[in-house]
């Protein structure tokens, strides 16, 4: 079964506020016909365009269970979590994002997706959309991931629908 992950406003704005931040570091000198800086851009290009590129192809795009696996589809590198390495599921209600600290990550350019921490949780691998409602699935080596599908009580009733056999913790935080 898939489920959406929608981004919320704040990263909509955050996103739209940063492209077009980088968009006019990249056309402002071509605009005024800057002579001094003429490879500016040039150089910029080789620097903004990768940014953009992995923040885009890496931002959770939707997240499926299927196949005795949780899987967070990506436009590059799936990340998939089998039901056998699954301890817990910690279903968050506020993620408060700026009380946590990004280690490499991006906090709201397209999602907020990478690694990050805090000091009740400690390091976490987010693939979010969203501040609220999240869920985070622990392993058996607690590994953290933070996932954020827009409707987590349905994505949390299928998941025990098909993971019966085995006893899940599920928190509510």
């Amino acid at each position: 079964m898939v489920f959406k992950a929608s981004l919320d406003s704040f990263t909509n704005i955050t996103t739209a506020v940063i492209s077009f931040i980088l968009a006019g570091i990249l056309f402002l000198p071509i605009v005024f016909k800057s002579e001094n800086i003429l490879n500016y851009p040039y150089i910029l290009l080789f620097i903004i365009l990768p940014i953009y590129f992995f923040s885009f192809a890496f931002r959770p795009i939707k997240y499926e269970i299927t196949d005795g696996k949780v899987i967070i589809n990506r436009m590059l590198a799936n990340i998939k979590i089998s039901f056998s390495d699954i301890k817990e599921i910690h279903q968050i209600n506020n993620l408060s994002i700026f009380s946590t600290v990004r280690i490499f990550a991006s906090g709201g350019f397209f999602g907020y997706f990478g690694i990050f921490w805090n000091l009740k949780y400690g390091r976490m691998n987010f693939y979010a959309t969203r501040r609220n409602n999240a869920l985070m699935i622990i392993s058996n080596e607690n590994v953290k991931f933070v996932i954020t599908p827009n409707e987590p009580n349905v994505f949390l009733e299928y998941f025990l629908k098909l993971n019966s056999s085995k006893t899940i913790n599920i928190a509510s935080e």
